[in-house]
């Protein structure tokens, strides 16, 4: 036993890190979390965790910092959370990174958190994270004039109004609430300020910072069932902007798990709030659920303090995977649709009869980047492709394509006022080759290239499917 010991010993004082790096933690939360700290965890999580953690950046702010993107899982489903919109809740970051490793860990060891099985959970959904959505306002928040160029140190102060003291800053460093930016009533935004300022300036036009035209980029991109944007202060949960009345118990359901496993108070809807935030534009554009989670107690034009950092994780530990459980229920339910490798993004689910799917006719427009109207004088919808055109009178079952009368299955028509299309017969008169994915719920759409058709099964095919 002697001998044993004595090698044990040895082996921990020549190899200290080899024998516990998988347990090893590369986040300290429990710090001021910088830009720098944040990259360089980045990266290291990136070598460490390879089977499981993906990062990228989404784009790089006027002043040369990356916005990095972080992807943790393995599954076709995604989840989006983001945090520090503004500078001075940079405690969010922290409680993003920690979730992030944590989840990492968790995978790697086949290890539960708070009774989610996390292994099983990030082999089916892809938890996106951006930890920083804001690192030049954070920088300056945190250190002052020193990290930015001398030129630019007036207009900081001026914006500051004439303090030198950045610790109330919000808005990145030229000025912009970067939570006042987003296309969601943008026009009646209030308690605004008119001028660049350390905060509340909601700029001269939405999405005209880098920051958030990126993280919209990004959204479509990844085309997330949930979004969560984390904010610092009040201990509070927004979930509802304009939410369709079909979607209100759905949203309102999960933002009470939320509230439940958190311990905070959902904000009550109001009939005309002021938008402009990330997850007002996310509900009004996605129709899809969003959540606002404000961490701590109450602070006035200061950061949440680092005393505050444990219980804030407690409460927050497992919500990611939460959000990741209720967004693969939600994705199991939809239809996706793929065009060409790419995911299209639609808020009208695509609706089943008789075993064809038909979408709205402005997915076909976008999607497709063609000509589409409704001619009221025939009743029917018309639609043009360079010399291709398709017509189809509502309600009847046939098409006309260059002149040449088809049959449909299930004819174009009328859904809750509005105009609904085959989109398997659409897409193959345009050219497209068209199949679907049974297992995912998918349709397959792709521009026809010499032997190199779709393989799918013939009994799955998308007007035989169900």
């Amino acid at each position: 036993m002697k001998k044993v010991s004595i090698v044990v010993i040895m082996l921990i004082f020549l190899f200290p890190s080899s024998l516990s790096a998988n347990n090893s933690s590369i986040v300290n939360p429990n710090q001021m979390y910088t830009y720098d700290i944040m990259t360089n965890d980045i990266k290291n999580q990136a070598e460490k965790y390879p089977e499981i953690f993906f990062c990228k950046s989404i784009g790089k702010t006027n002043y040369g910092r990356e916005i990095w993107a972080i992807k943790l899982g393995k599954g076709k489903a995604n989840v989006f959370i983001n945090a520090s919109h503004h500078a001075r809740e940079w405690l969010t970051t922290n409680l993003i990174m920690n979730m992030v490793e944590e989840y990492a860990k968790a995978y790697e060891n086949n290890m539960e958190i708070e009774n989610y099985n996390v292994k099983d959970l990030l082999d089916k959904v892809s938890i996106w994270f951006i930890p920083m959505v804001n690192p030049d306002g954070v920088t300056l928040q945190q250190n002052g004039l020193s990290a930015f160029s001398k030129e630019i140190h007036k207009s900081l102060v001026e914006m500051n109004n004439g303090s030198y003291d950045f610790k109330k800053w919000k808005a990145n460093a030229d000025g912009v609430d970067l939570n006042r930016q987003y296309p969601a009533e943008w026009e009646n935004i209030t308690d605004v300020s008119y001028i660049p300022a350390f905060k509340n300036y909601k700029g001269e036009s939405p999405l005209q910072t880098i920051e958030n035209s990126s993280l919209v980029d990004f959204t479509y991109e990844i085309d997330p069932e949930i979004s969560v944007a984390y904010h610092s202060s009040g201990r509070i949960i927004y979930w509802f902007f304009h939410n369709q009345k079909e979607n209100i118990e759905r949203d309102r359901d999960i933002a009470i798990k939320i509230a439940k496993v958190a311990d905070y108070e959902l904000v009550k809807p109001r009939s005309n709030p002021s938008g402009g935030g990330y997850t007002d534009w996310f509900i009004q554009e996605f129709k899809r659920p969003a959540y606002t989670i404000e961490i701590g107690k109450h602070v006035y034009e200061r950061e949440l303090p680092l005393s505050s950092y444990p219980e804030a994780w407690k409460r927050n530990k497992s919500i990611g995977l939460l959000i990741a459980e209720e967004g693969y229920k939600l994705y199991k339910k939809r239809v996706n649709i793929i065009l060409n490798n790419k995911s299209i993004h639609y808020d009208i689910q695509p609706v089943l009869i008789r075993g064809t799917y038909l979408v709205p006719l402005n997915l076909i427009a976008k999607a497709f980047e063609v000509k589409v109207g409704r001619n009221l004088n025939t009743n029917s919808i018309e639609i043009v492709n360079n010399d291709n055109l398709i017509i189809m009178p509502l309600e009847s079952n046939f098409a006309i394509t260059n002149g040449q009368q088809i049959e449909l299955n299930v004819p174009a028509t009328i859904i809750n006022g509005m105009e609904m299309v085959p989109i398997r017969f659409v897409a193959e008169s345009l050219g497209k080759e068209v199949a679907w994915e049974g297992e995912t719920k998918t349709i397959l759409i792709k521009d026809p290239i010499e032997n190199d058709p779709i393989e799918v099964p013939a009994d799955d095919l998308l007007d035989t499917q169900e």
